[in-house]
């Protein structure tokens, strides 16, 4: 079988820009991801939209209780949806951003008063708020007018599910 060696790179390379758009779009309508038919809860976490972003962390459970299967499995959907792939792995390697395995004890102690729950929530929200080592700024989307309160919480149950 013959495979013409140009004809692969520029397809490789197409593949490669495709997936890094979803690290680096500045379009939060294109990103936005539309969720019909909205719980209770989710109603509820849109109306409070006017307070402070620290006042939101309050939506993410703080406690060390079981992490609830179903936002787990909404969070997986998401990270996969919402193009998170394209620059972080569900293992330790580092393709543009960290890795996300182990991330729970990582974020545990990135911030000064902040546990692993908070934190990560706060880091999809708005990205530039804490650049870890070695990684340069600017390059995560801010989620915080793309994704509502309780798909943040999903992507955070889905991460800290990660060991």
């Amino acid at each position: 079988m013959f495979i013409d060696k140009n004809m692969l790179r520029i397809t490789l390379t197409a593949l490669l820009l495709i997936s890094l758009m979803g690290c680096t779009g500045n379009n939060a309508s294109a990103n936005k991801i539309e969720t019909p038919n909205p719980s209770a809860k989710e109603v509820q976490e849109s109306k409070s939209s006017s307070q402070p972003l620290g006042d939101k962390t309050q939506n993410v459970d703080k406690t060390n209780e079981a992490l609830d299967s179903v936002a787990i499995e909404e969070g997986k959907n998401l990270f996969t949806s919402i193009g998170c792939t394209a620059c972080h792995s569900t293992t330790e390697e580092v393709i543009v951003g960290p890795g996300m395995l182990g991330i729970s004890s990582r974020a545990s102690s990135r911030v000064t008063g902040m546990n692993s729950k908070e934190y990560l929530y706060e880091a999809i929200k708005e990205p530039n708020n804490f650049i870890v080592d070695d990684f340069q700024s600017n390059l995560m989307p801010e989620y915080k007018n793309v994704l509502r309160d309780g798909e943040v919480s999903s992507l955070v149950s889905y991460l800290l599910s990660l060991k």
